[in-house]
């Protein structure tokens, strides 16, 4: 988008960059943000390729997860939302966004398969929501049971999952 021109965004991100995989997917980022003595958040990491870029785009970084007022909150002044978020219940909150408060929201969800040990797909959706679209809801994208999961305290999620009852990784990466 930056490169496109868009000379102001904001990301949310509440997480930091800490494992390797992170430094494949993310742009921007380096084997020596691995290095450094304290993780860095990834939406520092993001920012700083776009600030070293050098087209003069400001770009905002909020750290912290679109579940908590304070950073819902930071939305509601945007033009448009791009979610690219992999939880249930953040994008509930998200969807919420452009059904309440009439802001258009652009849901990316990447779905990725595998097969003994290699990648066998990889699936792209985006869906556009508006007031007058479809939600997530009804297009049957997000789950109140995932979402219940999502939410369960770890040690509960663990053993629910050790004893049968929830499938599917609710909760992990």
């Amino acid at each position: 988008l930056v490169r496109m021109g868009v000379r102001s965004s904001t990301i949310v991100d509440h997480d930091l960059l800490d494992t390797p995989s992170n430094i494949r997917r993310m742009q921007g980022a380096t084997s020596s943000d691995l290095r450094a003595t304290a993780p860095p958040p990834k939406v520092d990491v993001v920012g700083r390729h776009l600030d070293q870029i050098g087209l003069g785009a400001s770009v905002r970084r909020i750290t912290g997860d679109v579940r908590l007022e304070r950073v819902f909150r930071e939305l509601l002044d945007a033009d448009v939302v791009i979610c690219a978020t992999d939880t249930h219940g953040s994008r509930a909150v998200l969807n919420d966004l452009a059904s309440t408060y009439m802001l258009p929201v652009i849901d990316v969800g990447v779905q990725a398969g595998a097969r003994m040990g290699e990648l066998a797909a990889l699936v792209a959706e985006v869906c556009v929501l508006t007031p007058v679209t479809p939600c997530l809801w009804c297009r049957r994208r997000i789950s109140a049971e995932v979402i219940r999961a999502e939410n369960l305290p770890p040690e509960q999620r663990d053993r629910l999952v050790r004893e049968g009852y929830l499938v599917g990784g609710a909760g992990a990466p």
